[in-house]
């Protein structure tokens, strides 16, 4: 799906960095992911402003879904890049939306 929306705005898979807001796995119950909380997300941010520092180039950073769009906040203000905001590319979220434009 991710393949699908990047060849959609005609940018290459090769400059693009994938990460997840809270780069690490999550146990809930029986061991299971779990989605990130708030702390989960205050907890990951020394780890993407050093993700940042490794990146002088980057131009845009997009949240791609409203996990990831919780890290906007702390994100704004830098100077360094644009930030954009769109739906997670999920089956779930992605499949009823096939052969419409995606938010």
């Amino acid at each position: 799906n991710m393949g699908e929306l990047l060849e959609g705005v005609g940018l290459a898979r090769a400059y693009t960095l994938l990460w997840n807001t809270v780069p690490w796995y999550i146990a809930g119950e029986n061991g299971r992911f779990r989605a990130p909380n708030a702390q989960d997300i205050a907890d990951a941010q020394a780890a993407t402003e050093q993700l940042l520092e490794l990146l002088p180039k980057l131009e845009h950073i997009v949240l791609v879904g409203h996990h990831a769009q919780k890290s906007k906040p702390w994100l704004e203000g830098k100077g360094r890049y644009t930030l954009w905001a769109m739906g997670h590319p999920s089956p779930v979220n992605f499949a009823p939306r096939r052969g419409k434009p995606h938010a």
